[in-house]
């Protein structure tokens, strides 16, 4: 009993330290923003489940299928503790509508409580892991892989942002678990646990649908005690593994099935790619390079300080090679079948797959091959070949030193980058601080969260109310003799369902904006053409950055400089001009007098092929740095600093001198300002 308790506690402590190194950072990486797309993507995509025109107040149709809709349906049962908490327990929110209100204005408690969420889920599957390897190999194997998971930096990485990769490979492992199961006996719920947590999976991220492929594997290579059944039930039980992935998905992602959207957009291009398969589906172009080509780019993403670093790459192949010699190789078979599952559709499926965070549901399985490799090398240099826990705790200590290629240096990366202060935060600050409420602020891709005038909301709710006009007349105009009529009332019932989302997004805000003491600016946000739908071609413009001046003042003569063409108001262009207006592209009533940016986008054109197929981008950004001051806040922490934002002061055009690049010091500035 004694031992058990201790052997608990070993446990215990590697869980606790997993879920203390993610969180830490959870209130870090531009809090209490974000500046990851994915994330506020993500957050925004769980709150719009929540629906006050709906019957039930939630619509769980997400009506987008690029991922499914598990992960979106758990964030927004964590909302619904905040709203709990908030609303009756500390009563910071009045009601629904205030929650909804602060969303859109303070969205800090929202980022913070989905990403703790998600570094609970990461302990949770170091936990798995632990009881993964105890089961496959020994109680040894057990503690160092749990151990190794804790410290992997990818692992801990993605469990710090608002994705859900990490509860993929938390339900890929417990599917994993059942498949072990499968190995001894082969029950009923073995395999229907099994094949319901890889559903689970696959309506998380897609890709663990793979663990079918160790669940076949398992029942083919199964111990058959006496009793066992054969035959037609054996098979029966198969199908019934197999069929509780499925049941599994839909019970996490309903509508996959219920909508024919995710048929029509997403499986079916996949198909005429001729891939076979749907995990990737509706992202990317699938054809443009080869397996080979995409396996290359994935072992480099996995050789990464931000993944698994070179010296778990080598430990897990250690494991790998030995474990399939002896007793072990069946288990060691069914990992490296999982492993291999993953690898295939990373590879093979989409180009965007070979990436840090989706590699993140293979990590456990990684992390028991490593664990196996080291207790191989560490059984060469022992006489008895035992594994203390004194010396797997050496093990892992030893591992956290930061040299090249250990998990350490990655962990050290990680964490530094998730503490320092952010350059888009600290621009954010700044601008508060030093520039007027009420600018004209030119927002390039909305590097900042920038609060909007009272007058910018209004002309921004007018545009949404002529938009849901303009394209329910569309729809209602539409024959059925077109030969695209449904491309086409599709395309407007996707517009419709969009604006009417926008409208009440905008009425909250406008609601709140009193509410909040930010400065707020008269800005704009610049969108690259590529981001807005081809009315013609009923697709995204997904394929290069042209047509830069429609999002400028119609009318303006071609050889004013780029940049002065922001600073021309509708009120001094043609009469015959002025009332016009785009959907889609501001007109500014006034002069720019700032822009944000950041280096991705101003340095982004210094290429000769990205000159040559974007000349109007280029001229942008070349006349942009050849004649205005700015200010710079430079990102640290990277060699590349493609973070790093600008703040250009466009109120006077610089002729006679070189531009003056001030670079802001955010400590130095608060001392100076004696906050």
């Amino acid at each position: 009993m004694r031992d058990r308790w201790k052997r608990a506690g070993c446990v215990l402590a590697i869980v606790v330290f997993a879920f203390a190194l993610r969180a830490v950072g959870s209130a870090g990486r531009g809090y209490p923003f974000s500046f990851y797309p994915d994330e506020t993507a993500n957050l925004n995509r769980a709150v719009k489940i929540y629906s006050p025109e709906s019957p039930l107040k939630v619509d769980l149709n997400l009506h987008w299928f690029n991922k499914p809709s598990l992960g979106f349906y758990l964030n927004f049962l964590e909302f619904g503790g905040l709203y709990g908490w908030g609303r009756y327990v500390s009563g910071v929110y009045e009601g629904p509508g205030d929650f909804a209100r602060s969303f859109f204005n303070d969205r800090g408690p929202f980022y913070l409580v989905a990403r703790l969420f998600n570094a609970f889920w990461a302990a949770l599957t170091v936990w798995l892991v632990w009881r993964i390897g105890t089961r496959a190999f020994d109680r040894a194997t057990g503690y160092l892989a749990a151990g190794l998971l804790a410290i992997t930096p990818g692992h801990v990485l993605w469990s710090q942002m608002v994705k859900h990769d990490i509860l993929a490979g938390f339900f890929a492992a417990a599917s994993f678990l059942w498949i072990l199961k499968i190995l001894d006996c082969g029950r009923w719920r073995d395999y229907l646990f099994a094949g319901f947590c890889a559903g689970l999976g696959a309506a998380t991220k897609y890709s663990p649908v793979v663990m079918g492929l160790p669940l076949v594997f398992a029942h083919l290579l199964r111990a058959r005690p006496e009793g066992a059944p054969v035959g037609r039930a054996a098979f029966a039980r198969l199908a019934g593994g197999l069929a509780a992935i499925l049941g599994g998905f839909f019970a996490g992602s309903p509508y996959n099935f219920l909508d024919g959207k995710w048929l029509h957009d997403n499986v079916l291009p996949q198909l005429r790619l001729a891939r076979g398969l749907v995990f990737g589906a509706g992202e990317v172009n699938a054809e443009n390079d080869s397996f080979w080509t995409q396996l290359a780019r994935f072992w480099n993403v996995l050789d990464n300080n931000e993944a698994l670093g070179m010296v778990l790459i080598l430990l897990a192949l250690v494991g790998a090679v030995t474990g399939l010699r002896g007793a072990t190789r069946t288990v060691t078979g069914l990992i490296l079948a999982a492993l291999g599952g993953f690898t295939f559709v990373f590879c093979a499926m989409n180009q965007q797959y070979p990436r840090e965070n989706h590699l993140v549901p293979m990590y456990p399985f990684a992390a028991v091959l490593a664990a196996r490799g080291a207790l191989w090398c560490f059984a060469q240099l022992r006489d008895d070949h035992r594994a203390s826990r004194r010396s797997i705790a050496i093990l892992l200590l030893a591992l956290l030193v930061p040299l090249p290629g250990f998990p350490g240096r990655g962990l050290w990366t990680i964490q530094a980058d998730a503490m320092r202060v952010h350059p888009q935060l600290a621009a954010w600050h700044w601008i508060q601080a030093e520039i007027p409420a009420g600018a004209m602020v030119l927002n390039d891709h909305e590097v900042v969260h920038l609060g909007l005038t009272d007058e910018r909301l209004t002309w921004i709710r007018e545009r949404i109310d002529r938009e849901l006009e303009r394209n329910r007349a569309a729809l209602a105009s539409i024959a059925d003799g077109d030969d695209r009529a449904e491309d086409r009332r599709r395309y407007h019932r996707e517009r419709i369902e969009r604006y009417e989302s926008y409208a009440s997004q905008y009425r909250f805000i406008t609601e709140a904006a009193p509410k909040y003491a930010h400065r707020r600016y008269d800005s704009i946000i610049l969108l690259k053409p590529w981001q807005e739908d081809d009315r013609e071609k009923f697709e995204s413009k997904a394929y290069g950055y042209n047509d830069l001046w429609h999002v400028l003042p119609l009318g303006v003569p071609e050889d004013v400089a780029p940049i002065e063409r922001y600073r021309i108001p509708r009120s001094t262009l043609p009469e015959s001009v002025q009332g016009e207006d785009r959907a889609g592209f501001p007109i500014l009533e006034r002069p720019a007098e700032y822009l944000v940016t950041r280096r991705e986008s101003f340095d982004n054109y210094e290429k000769p092929h990205r000159r040559r197929w974007w000349p109007e981008w280029a001229a942008f950004y070349d006349d942009l740095k050849a004649h205005y001051d700015c200010w710079e806040f430079p990102e640290t922490g990277t060699e590349q600093g493609l973070g790093t934002v600008r703040v250009y002061d466009l109120r006077q055009r610089v002729e006679d001198r070189e531009p003056k690049i001030e670079v802001v010091d955010l400590d130095a500035w608060r001392r100076l300002r004696g906050e």
